[in-house]
């Protein structure tokens, strides 16, 4: 211990960080250590301090063009949802809005969009430019799907946040089995992360087409509202 320095006893750990009742009372702990009752009567009765700003905001991802670009290296593609349903279930040519800098091992059939709406907080905060990964070859994304946040397009029915027929949501399915050895749906749900966003309950027999797979949060656009 250092000569002259307060043994103040302050424990701040990584969860006391996102906690302002926690951090409250370890800085009265401080303030009354140093006889100022003053500053933690003050700290008690006001925790302003601890409001986050926008400039708090994660920063957002590095974007490039593409001949600026290391494709599936160091950058995936930035699509529009509607671009990215074209390129992965149309086989459309879908023009990039730019290529950004994503994290790991790449490879063709992942992308990034702008994912925009509350309904997936706190995972996928509003504005986020995230990251999904798809068939490269086209089509439906094969493979189980339940518990997985997916990017899906909608037939009958429409996101009640947006409105549109793409939602990133959360799959949930139910099933039974048909008499014949197989299966059949008995509900799907895509469920909302944000349980004040209503779920969409679809049935069964509603066609919805399964994009890709979310992977991660890259970084939040500063154009979101």
């Amino acid at each position: 211990m250092s000569v002259g320095t307060p043994d103040i006893g302050l424990a701040v750990h990584g969860n006391h960080l996102d906690d302002p009742v926690v951090l409250a009372t370890d800085f009265r702990r401080i303030a009354r250590s140093l006889e100022r009752r003053d500053l933690a009567d003050a700290v008690a009765a006001d925790t302003s301090w601890y409001e986050r700003h926008p400039n708090d905001a994660t920063p957002g991802p590095s974007l490039v063009e593409r001949n600026e670009a290391a494709p599936y290296v160091r950058h995936v593609p930035l699509y529009s949802i509607r671009a990215a349903a074209g390129r992965f279930l149309e086989n459309d040519q879908a023009e990039e809005e730019a290529w950004v800098e994503a994290p790991g091992t790449l490879r063709e059939g992942m992308f990034a969009v702008r994912v925009s709406g509350h309904s997936m907080e706190p995972t996928i905060p509003n504005g986020s430019v995230a990251l999904f990964t798809a068939d490269p070859a086209g089509g439906p994304l094969t493979g189980s799907r339940e518990g997985k946040i997916v990017l899906a397009q909608l037939h009958d029915a429409t996101d009640p946040e947006g409105g549109g027929s793409f939602t990133v949501k959360r799959y949930h399915s139910e099933k039974e089995a048909d008499g014949d050895g197989g299966w059949t749906h008995t509900r799907v749900v895509l469920q909302s992360l944000n349980r004040e966003i209503a779920d969409i309950e679809l049935d069964p027999a509603d066609e919805v087409k399964v994009i890709a797979e979310f992977l991660t949060v890259l970084g939040t656009s500063s154009t979101s509202s």
